[in-house]
C-alpha cells in the first residue's frame, strides 16, 4: 500500500549488475525500510554529448510518485501512499478509476456504443475481462474447482470469433442458455465481436462476415461493423515498421 521495502546492496554491486557507465555522486546508507520521501538509488538510461548511445548511471533519487502535473514535488509520498477505499475519491485516481472506463462494464453492463477511444483496448474481449485476475496475486492460490459448474461449456469454448459472429439470435439464445453470457443478448454480443474483430489481423474471412452484418437491422451493431472495417482498411494499409 505504502510502498516499503528494503535497500541494502552496496552502489559497487549495482554498478557492476546493471552495467552502470555513471557511477552516484553520492552514498546512499543502507535502509531496511525504505518509505516514501526517501533518498534510494535508481538506474537510470540517458543519452550523454560526451558518450556513444544510450548510457546507465545510478542515480540518487526521491522515492515516490510525482505525477507530472505537479507543482510541488512533495505530493509524490501522498501519491504511494494512496488507499483502495479512497482512491476513486482523489483527482490523481478519480478519472483512471471510473468504472466507466472498465473494459467488463463495456462489454456487460454498457448498453450503448462502446466510446471510440477504448474500442482498439479491448483486443479480442467479448464478454468481461480477466485482467484483474490475472494480475492479482491472490489468483496464485487459486485451485480448479471440482463443481461442474465452472467446467468449459460444450459448444462455448474454443469457439473462434467468426463462428459465434455467424450466430443468429436463435442460436444465441439456444447456446448460452444458463450462462452469464446470455444477459447482455445477441445485439450487444454482435457489437462486442464486431469490435473484437477490427481488432483482429485482417483476412479476406473476416472482411466477408463483417461486410455481411453492414445493412444489420440494428444501428448499434452497424455502427461497430464499420468502425471494425475501417480499422482493418487502415492497420493493413499502415507501413510496415522499420527492422
Amino acid at each position: 500500500m505504502c510502498g516499503r521495502y528494503a535497500s541494502s546492496k552496496d552502489p559497487a554491486e549495482l554498478v557492476e549488475e546493471f552495467g552502470v557507465t555513471r557511477p552516484p555522486a553520492t552514498t546512499i546508507p543502507a535502509d531496511y525500510n525504505v518509505a516514501p520521501t526517501k533518498h534510494v538509488y535508481a538506474v537510470l538510461q540517458r543519452s550523454y554529448d560526451d558518450l556513444p548511445g544510450q548510457q546507465r548511471l545510478l542515480a540518487d533519487v526521491v522515492w515516490g510518485l510525482v505525477p507530472s502535473w505537479a507543482k510541488d514535488r512533495s505530493i509524490g509520498h501522498r501519491l504511494v501512499n494512496a488507499r483502495v477505499e479512497t482512491a476513486a475519491e482523489k483527482p490523481s485516481f478519480r478519472r483512471a478509476l471510473d468504472a466507466r472506463r472498465c473494459l467488463a462494464y463495456l462489454t456487460i453492463e454498457h448498453k450503448g456504443t462502446i466510446p471510440r477511444e477504448f474500442r482498439a483496448a479491448l483486443g479480442n474481449r467479448v464478454f468481461g475481462c480477466d485482467d484483474c485476475l490475472a494480475v492479482c496475486p491472490w489468483n496464485k492460490f487459486a485451485q480448479r474447482s471440482p463443481l461442474a459448474d465452472f467446467d468449459p461449456r460444450e459448444g462455448l469454448s474454443g469457439q473462434q470469433l467468426l463462428d459465434l459472429f455467424a450466430w443468429t439470435e436463435a442460436q444465441f439464445l439456444q447456446r448460452t442458455e444458463g450462462s452469464p453470457i446470455r444477459r447482455i443478448g445477441h445485439e450487444r454480443s454482435q457489437r462486442n465481436i464486431a469490435v473484437a474483430l477490427g481488432n483482429a489481423p485482417n483476412s479476406p474471412e473476416i472482411q466477408a462476415a463483417l461486410g455481411s452484418r453492414a445493412n444489420h437491422p440494428s444501428p448499434l451493431v452497424r455502427e461497430h461493423v464499420t468502425w471494425a472495417l475501417a480499422r482493418l482498411a487502415a492497420t493493413s494499409s499502415a507501413p510496415a515498421p522499420r527492422a
